[in-house]
């Protein structure tokens, strides 16, 4: 359920993680529409902290494939205990189902990739196709998908990929060199909806 906002005729400003193009920003899209303000954060706890200048924030807190999500570079903390503990209030969730894709330069070659980077979660969301399909190259964590698409463009290296939406790999010029790499198609991601009180 979309907020309804009669009076504001601003943009409504959304703290995620993540930045232009990454799953945080699509969430955002689809439940408060296009007239939205992002302001990007690099950890979760950032998200949090920013929320108190912002009028939402989202968090990814739940995948079907790989569990909870966990505070970036922190694997033992939950984005779910970071928001319990925050006093942010809980005001509805979205699930957004991921299609994850692998994205590279557009004459990037599958056979010669070396380096993939992701977002652990989304490492771990397409493990099944990196074991089958590329074992040669190295998983290499990064702390937001569309983030990874934006290094691979600017590092203009074909030997290396990264797992992220189809609108990253549009919005940094990338080319999909293969779809739908998540172990499921049935693959989604719960996000809640925050806002202090």
């Amino acid at each position: 359920m979309t907020p309804d906002h009669p009076t504001i005729t601003s943009p409504i400003r959304i703290a995620i993680q993540g930045g232009a193009a990454s799953f945080h920003e699509l969430a955002a899209q689809q439940y408060f529409g296009k007239r939205i303000e992002i302001v990007a954060c690099d950890t979760f706890l950032d998200v949090i902290k920013t929320l108190r200048t912002c009028d939402y924030g989202i968090a990814a807190v739940n995948n079907s494939l790989s569990g909870l999500v966990h505070e970036i570079g922190q694997p033992g903390i939950s984005v779910q205990t970071l928001i319990a503990a925050s006093g942010a209030r809980v005001v509805d969730e979205l699930k957004l189902q991921i299609e994850q894709c692998l994205v590279g330069l557009p004459d990037a070659d599958l056979k010669n990739l070396a380096e993939i980077y992701s977002h652990a979660a989304a490492l771990d969301q397409c493990a099944k196709f990196l074991d089958a399909v590329l074992p040669q190259a190295k998983r290499i964590e990064h702390s937001d998908t569309a983030g990874a698409a934006a290094d691979v463009q600017t590092w203009g290296d074909p030997q290396r990929a990264a797992i992220a939406s189809r609108a990253a790999a549009e919005r940094y010029g990338l080319r999909v060199l293969q779809p739908g790499i998540q172990n499921d198609p049935a693959n989604f991601t719960t996000f809640h909806i925050l806002q202090y009180p």
